[in-house]
């Protein structure tokens, strides 16, 4: 593995992106290069990565791989990050050691807002 380093200015954290099967493989690797502070793991590309191109965020082969995210990173004294699709999905990933969690995608929280305001127009 090539050897990375870096500093960013105060305040400011670098995350690594882990949604292959190659970055779980290793992880280790990635939780040691110098100045990293954690890694941030989205479970729906994830998913795409570990369930032969099926979109499966919430099965089984992509909890397992966050819990062990989770707990490989919290053991190098680094800091896991998650999306989460639905509120109950963020819980679940603060309860397994993640933080901060994403509640909710943008997109989603924007295209629910239109529908329920376009759902209001009807009712007109």
């Amino acid at each position: 593995m090539t050897k990375y380093s870096f500093s960013l200015p105060t305040g400011m954290l670098a995350i690594a992106m882990c949604e292959t099967r190659e970055a779980l493989d290793v992880l280790d690797e990635i939780l040691n290069v110098p100045g990293l502070d954690g890694v941030l793991v989205g479970p729906a590309d994830l998913s795409l990565a570990l369930c032969s191109g099926i979109m499966d965020p919430n099965g089984s082969a992509v909890r397992n791989a966050t819990l062990d995210v989770a707990r490989r990173s919290r053991a190098k004294g680094k800091i896991a990050c998650a999306f989460a699709g639905t509120v109950e999905r963020s819980r679940e990933l603060v309860r397994d050691g993640f933080q901060p969690v994403s509640v909710e995608y943008d997109e989603k929280v924007i295209a629910d807002a239109f529908a329920k305001v376009l759902n209001e127009a009807k009712q007109v």
